[in-house]
């Protein structure tokens, strides 16, 4: 008995049938009585109208409601078959799909008979809706001749993913099949079937019948409810316990992740779910690692959720064979095959390009056979007797998937991709989809989904990438990485785009056209101008499609950025960018009167993760605005020359900017510039784990340790070499306060002084790990203690006294004083014997008397201090460095102000100096929140004594860590970092960057360098400590 009929139903009159939840905690229960009311009312309305069994009815529905369910139910009960037609289309494709169905009769939830010049025939009020029914005014359907064949359920129209748009005829001997999944599903009449596919997607038929067969509820919604994930979550899992949660839910993996891992793993899979069947299907499978990510797997907790792999085609009445997941042994699996036929009368085969089929361990397509399940398409099955008797016959029929699976030694077969996805590539053949499935693996966890897609026209192979929450730079550098280290060179892409949402169409699958467009719209371009950060700069193409979308042929030419042509430099760079992940900072030096080297352009192309194949790539682009075929095979050789840094590629690509093409024949000539990076490298050695963030600045003790805390409590003393941990002590809170070392003290004793969160300061032994004694200071302790003979003076946020100088022979104060009106970020620092410089956050700093804590004189800034003071020209003269921008120089005797050096950035970086006794110049060098990594020159002439620029480095984001100075061979170099994790070497006397090296990580810890060793030694928010070697 079929699953429709009514004598059938009235078995389950009395129980749920339609779950109409229209807002959260709100829903209208229909029974299967309420439904077969209006059905019985419906089919005496076409018994009125004199609609005939076999008869085509074409829909055209905005949503589904508790009108469109009954409706359905009552053409199935009329023998008549269904059509239902897009939505959002243009009268003439609505007028032309409803002809093609060969329909007779229209029904509608709006009047549209007169815009498609129908006869209306009467308007029907099921529920609450009015249903208007409409039918020709003259008999121009394209017939089909096929009735005598079979009698039809409905005809479908397909979106293409599989292939050319077709209309599929399907009878109703191929929906059969469909209702074994009932017994895969152990479905009953407890169940809930959440109707989540629109009409014009084969699936809700499936999902309508089996909750018909079973005497189950649906749950069905609004559009603009089942179209939003976080609103959707709530009506199929409420946390009203007087609604019912959804058993069974089927959708395609694109549209399921949109839910995000934190829903589903927490609500919709979570151990105490409602859900008993998640069926995805529709698309590529999720991967394991994916997988992984949704369930909390857990041997001693049974996961109540049945997860199946389910796959079909509208062809073949959609659903043709389904594989249940042992969620328990995931971690047992690479892939996830996609299982048997859901029954016996289907059948699976592999062939090759001459449809020859393969046995065994083979990639191939895929083919669906059965001798039941044969359903008409017109513009596959010509009609002619040979067809009829085909169709009719007992024969098997094969109809193509157009999918590229992979067989296994067990037999199992696994789906790879599309077939009309595969490309060629530099004599390589190359599938997309097995690509994007192999950068899925390789990114897993940061990037959720990948899709790869190819531009035929400029033959560039794009990358999509994709998460719900926007990349990060260092998860933007760390994919990459990963993809240039993983990936073979004709994998490799030639641009990356990062994405937040990957389109999708009606049915929940991605959308490839709207993908590409989104992608022209993401592409930006790397640079605008030669001294440009290439991080302020994100101009679009704006006369071009990369893609060659649609019909657009424009020539690359008439590529513009800023409104100026594209140039070949700006090609380059997008690429370096984009796809090698350099960062391209550029500025202008003040002493060289030249451009810094951007950070990674000392590498050659190869060894910043180029390939051959992307050398081939970018010289067919770049080629077309380059002035002769000498010049470009030119190029193409520096790209492939491992001793060319990419500094000269851009230098020599500078010289064909502005050139019109009459006038590209100047001779190439590269820079005879001896380039600094590239002979000194910044190499990781070794990192130790701290549990959380370490903001501290490591500290070295005997040139043999290294001292560090972190927000996880812990301090801990490394081995300086080998990174080994010697000791370790837990405090109450975190530690930010960098350790100072006792002088003064027994010969068996290795005293550190450290301070505290809780607020108390800490004396300990480093190497034993022993807390001796401790000292409630007030406030918490950010400030590194200053030690001197056995006192200590500590900085802290105490609101009572935030300086207090400590006697560690008697373990009891000295002296106590409030020094301005809030805490103290900044290090003390010694005048003389007798004498100290201290700083407080109101601005106020000031000389204190070591002995008493008497104030000998006092200023105070507008704005707040936390950078540490400096000492120069033999302690006479002080600077200090305030928050907005101001950098003061006074007199350390009396605090007179002799000069004012002013910045447009914020300083929080302490500033160091270094005096070139050979040149009797002095050097300050600080950190800005601008980027800019200063260096002031300290000048006296005539009495008058200034500060001037000599130079400034942009560096890729804000820097608040102290620069340390490194001497080296005889030079002089600057060691700084930035807060998105960029550890650099600067030259002391240029400016240029030597080396630099990407930590992936924010960085607010200063660094620390022991040059015997030759290594530094950073703090960073990824919770290491890092030790890198400077060669």
């Amino acid at each position: 008995m079929a699953p429709w009929n009514l004598k059938k139903l009235h078995h389950f009159s009395k129980q749920r049938f339609i779950l109409y939840r229209y807002a959260t905690s709100l829903e209208k229960i229909y029974t299967y009585a309420d439904v077969l009311k209006e059905v019985t009312a419906i089919l005496d309305i076409f018994k009125e109208l004199e609609i005939a069994p076999q008869s085509g009815i074409a829909l055209l529905l905005q949503e589904h409601t508790p009108a469109s369910c009954a409706l359905l139910l009552s053409i199935l009960n009329a023998d008549c078959y269904f059509c239902p037609l897009e939505l959002n289309t243009s009268v003439e494709s609505l007028t032309a799909n409803y002809q093609a169905s060969g329909a007779t009769y229209f029904i509608a939830d709006n009047d549209t008979h007169e815009q498609l010049r129908l006869c209306l025939l009467k308007q029907l009020k099921c529920f609450d809706l009015i249903l208007y029914i409409s039918k020709k005014v003259s008999v121009d359907a394209i017939p089909r001749t096929l009735t005598e064949w079979d009698k039809i359920c409905y005809i479908i129209g397909t979106t293409g993913s599989t292939g050319a748009p077709k209309m599929v005829h399907v009878p109703y001997s191929c929906i059969a099949p469909n209702l074994a999944l009932s017994k895969h599903l152990q479905l009953s009449a407890k169940d809930i079937i959440f109707l989540c596919s629109p009409f014009t997607f084969d699936p809700f038929i499936v999902e309508y019948l089996l909750a018909l067969d079973n005497g189950a509820a649906i749950i069905i919604t609004t559009s603009k409810i089942r179209l939003s994930p976080q609103k959707l979550v709530n009506i199929l899992f409420p946390n009203n316990c007087n609604m019912c949660g959804v058993t069974t839910l089927q959708l395609t993996p694109s549209l399921f992740r949109l839910f995000g891992v934190d829903a589903i793993r927490d609500i919709i899979l979570s151990p105490n779910t409602s859900l008993r069947n998640l069926i995805l299907g529709g698309e590529q499978f999720p991967s394991v690692a994916e997988l992984q990510s949704w369930f909390s797997i857990n041997k001693n907790q049974r996961i109540q959720t049945r997860l199946f792999n389910i796959y079909g085609i509208t062809e073949v009445s959609c659903w043709s064979t389904i594989y249940a997941c042992e969620l328990n042994r995931l971690y047992e699996k690479q892939d996830i095959p996609i299982g048997q036929p859901i029954e016996n009368e289907t059948l699976l085969r592999i062939v090759n390009n001459n449809d020859e089929e393969l046995f065994g361990i083979e990639e191939g397509e895929l083919q669906v056979g059965s001798k039941s399940r044969k359903c008409y398409i017109p513009q596959l099955d010509q009609v002619t007797s040979e067809t009829q008797l085909n169709l009719t016959s007992n024969e098997l029929l094969f109809r193509s998937t157009g999918d590229l699976v992979r067989r296994d030694e067990i037999g199992d077969i696994y789906y790879l991709g599309r077939l009309n996805n595969t490309i060629k590539r530099f004599g390589k053949r190359l599938s997309l989809d097995v690509l994007s499935h192999k950068i899925d693996a390789i990114l897993r966890p940061t990037c959720v989904q990948s899709k790869c897609i190819w531009n035929a026209k400029y033959t560039k192979l794009i990358c999509c990438l994709n998460k719900q929450k926007r990349f990060s730079e260092s998860q933007k550098r760390i994919c990459r990485s990963l993809l240039l280290k993983e990936l073979h060179s004709y994998e490799k892409p030639d641009t990356i785009v990062f994405m937040r949402k990957m389109p999708l169409n009606k049915h929940g699958k991605l959308n490839h056209t709207e993908l590409l467009k989104s992608v022209v719209s993401r592409v930006t371009e790397s640079t605008s101008g030669s001294h440009t950060s290439i991080q302020s700069t994100k101009t679009r193409f704006s006369s071009i499609d990369l893609l060659g979308l649609q019909q657009q042929q424009k020539s690359i030419l008439t590529l513009k950025v800023d409104g100026r042509k594209k140039q070949p430099i700006d090609i380059f760079k997008h690429f370096l960018v984009e796809t090698l992940g350099l960062q391209l900072t550029v500025t202008k030096k003040i002493v060289t009167n030249c451009l810094e080297n951007p950070k990674g352009t000392d590498l050659s192309f190869l060894a910043a993760g180029g390939s051959s194949f992307n050398a081939l790539s970018l010289v067919n682009e770049i080629g077309m605005l380059l002035p002769t075929s000498a010049v470009q095979s030119n190029f193409l050789n520096m790209l492939l020359n491992e001793n060319i840094a990419i500094a000269e590629l851009l230098t020599f690509l500078k010289q064909y900017e502005n050139m019109s093409s009459e006038s590209r024949h100047t001779k190439v000539t590269l820079d005879t510039q001896s380039y600094l990076m590239g002979k000194r490298k910044l190499l990781l050695n070794w990192r130790a784990d701290l549990k959380k963030c370490v903001d501290a600045t490591p500290t070295v003790a005997m040139n043999r340790y290294i001292c560090i805390g972190s927000h996880a409590h812990i301090m801990v003393t490394l081995d300086a070499y080998s990174g080994q941990e010697i000791a370790r002590v837990t405090l109450p809170d975190r530690i930010e306060c960098a350790t100072e070392f006792v002088v003064h003290q027994a010969d068996d004793e290795h005293l550190a002084v450290v301070g505290c969160y809780d607020g108390y300061l800490y004396v300990y032994d480093y190497l034993l790990g022993k807390i001796y004694w401790s000292m409630n200071i007030g406030g918490l302790i950010k400030a590194k203690p200053l030690l001197f003979k056995n006192v200590a003076i500590v900085g802290s946020y105490s609101v009572e006294y935030n300086l207090a100088c400590i006697c560690l022979k008697t373990r009891s104060y000295i002296w106590r004083l409030r020094l301005g009106t809030k805490g103290i970020f900044s290090t003390p620092i010694l005048a003389n014997d007798c004498e100290i410089f201290a700083c407080s956050l109101d601005g106020t700093y000031a000389k204190i008397h070591l002995k008493t804590g008497e104030i000998v004189w006092s200023n105070k800034c507008n704005t707040p201090i936390f950078s540490t003071p400096a000492l120069i020209c033999r302690n006479t003269k002080l600077v200090v460095a305030e928050v907005g921008g101001k950098v003061l120089l006074c007199e350390a005797e009396n605090g007179a102000h002799l000069f004012t050096y002013k910045l447009e950035g914020n300083i929080f970086s302490s500033i160091t100096c270094f005096t070139d006794n050979d040149a009797d110049t002095i050097f300050l060098i600080f950190g800005c929140h601008d980027h800019n990594l200063y260096c002031l020159k300290y000048l006296k002439t005539d009495k008058i004594n200034t500060l001037q620029l000599c130079w400034k480095t942009f560096l890729q984001s804000p820097i608040y860590a102290t620069p340390v100075l490194l001497t080296d061979d005889k030079e002089a170099f600057i060691v700084v970092s930035s807060t998105k994790g960029l550890i650099s070497i600067v030259h002391l006397h240029t400016g240029v960057i030597i080396a630099s090296h990407d930590m992936q990580a924010e960085i607010f810890s200063t660094a620390c360098y022991i040059p015997t060793h030759k290594k530094i030694y950073i703090g960073c928010r990824d919770n290491y400590v890092y030790c890198l070697d400077f060669v």
